[in-house]
C-alpha cells in the first residue's frame, strides 16, 4: 500500500504526461503569488494549447494524440527552469508558472516554447503540431484565478488571430 505521501504526489500528477495536474498546478501558482508579492516580484503565466487537437485524434488516432501530449509536455519541461511549474490542467491545455518573470521573461519564453513545439514535433515520429500561447504577468490585485483569466483571454485572442501564436493579457 502506497504512504500517503505517495498517494498526495500521485494525485499531483498527470498519468498521461508524468507532469503535475490542475491540482497541484493552481496549489503552485498561490503559494509564487502570495511569496512573491510579499517579496515585490512578479509571476508570470503561461498557458498554451495545442492547435487543432481534435483534429490529430481524427486524423490518426487516439494513441498517436496520447504521444503529442506527452512530448509537448517533454518539450514544456526543456524550457522550465528550476522552481518554475509545468502542468497539464485538461485535454490539451498545458501551463507553466514562472516565478521572478517579467514582461520581456515571459513573451521570451513564450515565443522560446512555441518554436520548441513546432519545431520538435515536425521531425519527430508523430504528427506535427503547433501551439498557442497566452501570457499574462501578476498585477498587484491579482489572484491565482483573474492571473489564469488574463492568460487565458490572451490565449483565445492568439487562436483567434490564427493560431501558432503568442500574446499577451490586457
Amino acid at each position: 500500500m502506497p504512504s500517503a505521501g505517495a498517494t498526495l504526489r500521485l494525485a499531483e500528477i498527470d498519468p498521461l504526461t508524468g507532469i503535475a495536474n490542475r491540482r497541484a498546478a493552481m496549489s503552485a501558482l498561490d503559494r509564487s503569488l502570495v511569496t512573491h508579492r510579499e517579496e515585490g516580484r512578479s509571476t508570470a503565466l503561461l498557458l498554451f494549447d495545442i492547435d487543432d487537437f481534435k483534429g490529430v485524434n481524427d486524423r490518426h488516432g487516439h494513441p498517436a494524440g496520447d504521444k503529442v501530449l506527452r512530448r509537448i509536455a517533454e518539450l514544456a519541461q526543456r524550457q522550465a527552469r528550476l522552481g518554475d511549474c509545468v502542468a497539464r490542467i485538461g485535454g490539451e491545455e498545458f501551463l507553466w508558472i514562472r516565478p521572478d518573470c517579467d514582461e520581456d521573461c515571459a513573451q521570451d519564453a513564450a515565443e522560446r516554447l512555441r518554436w520548441a513545439v513546432e519545431a520538435g514535433t515536425a521531425l519527430a515520429p508523430m504528427p506535427g503540431v503547433t501551439i498557442s500561447v497566452g501570457w499574462a504577468v501578476q498585477q498587484a490585485q491579482d489572484t491565482s484565478l483573474t492571473l489564469l483569466a488574463r492568460a487565458d483571454a490572451a490565449l483565445y485572442a492568439a487562436k483567434r488571430e490564427g493560431r501558432n501564436r503568442v500574446r499577451a493579457a490586457a
